[in-house]
């Protein structure tokens, strides 16, 4: 019977196999020629006169011309390949704060009554009429064609304010069938001045004009209203009883 090997003759036999093993897993190196292009070879590659003999990555034996090698590139190359992978950086990321959030109850917020609500809009709608009312407005106009050429517009202004209105301008716009600005002029005025409920007259001749199918009129002025005075002998410019007070009409365009 044959007795088992000593631990020193199994110490041996596995330096011999490390020894026969190193030469096979040798590090790869790299070749890179002239125009960039890199080759992995199996092992170290030799210069042999002007040929560089190496075994590629396929085991393939294989040559180039040393003049198509760049030797420092090729260094540089396989360094790097031997070179560890450097350690990923770790990057701590601070989440933000939390957002502050506002809380409101209904004892932070004035409550509103919607009858309220309703009741101002009522309010509002019943005293549109009355400020429409009171402005100047044009009751009427017409247009005449002139025997000697040009357009007539003429028209009537009346008060519906409480107060007198001067320094009255009227100015004239007129249209074509299809909507176009076709003219526009001041008008002349019967009188610059018109007390409450009263009317004045307006024209103006558009001379190259000899029918429109529209017309609209921008009407500017200042207003003075009385307010009753302690003293009955007051002259003060208004009513002989009352305080002359300026104040504004509407100046919108009316058609």
């Amino acid at each position: 019977m044959n007795a088992p090997p000593s631990p020193r003759r199994v110490l041996v036999a596995l330096l011999l196999t490390a020894a026969w093993i190193a030469p096979q897993t040798a590090t790869a190196d790299w070749l890179v020629t002239r125009d960039g292009s890199q080759i992995e070879t199996e092992g170290p590659w030799e210069q042999k006169g002007r040929l560089v003999v190496f075994t590629d990555a396929e085991g393939q034996l294989r040559s180039l011309r040393a003049s198509d090698v760049d030797f420092e590139a090729s260094a540089e190359a396989t360094e790097a390949a031997l070179r560890p992978p450097e350690a990923p950086v770790e990057v701590n990321v601070e989440e933000p704060p939390p957002r502050s959030v506002l809380v409101l109850t209904d004892a932070d917020v004035n409550q509103v009554d919607p009858e309220d609500l309703l009741a101002e809009a009522e309010g509002d709608t019943e005293a549109a009429p009355s400020a429409a009312a009171n402005a100047l407005v044009v009751s009427n106009w017409d247009q005449l064609s002139q025997p000697e050429g040009g357009l007539l517009v003429s028209g009537t202004l009346v008060n519906n304010a409480s107060y007198l209105a001067t320094q009255i301008s009227v100015e004239v716009s007129v249209y074509d069938s299809e909507g176009v600005l076709v003219g526009e002029l001041p008008a002349r005025l019967s009188s610059d001045s018109l007390s409450p409920e009263e009317s004045l007259t307006f024209r103006t001749i558009f001379p190259e004009l000899v029918g429109v199918a529209n017309a609209t009129f921008r009407i500017t002025n200042r207003g003075f209203e009385t307010t009753p005075d302690s003293n009955p002998d007051s002259d003060e410019f208004g009513d002989e009883t009352g305080e002359a007070t300026e104040v504004a009409l509407p100046q919108t365009p009316v058609v």
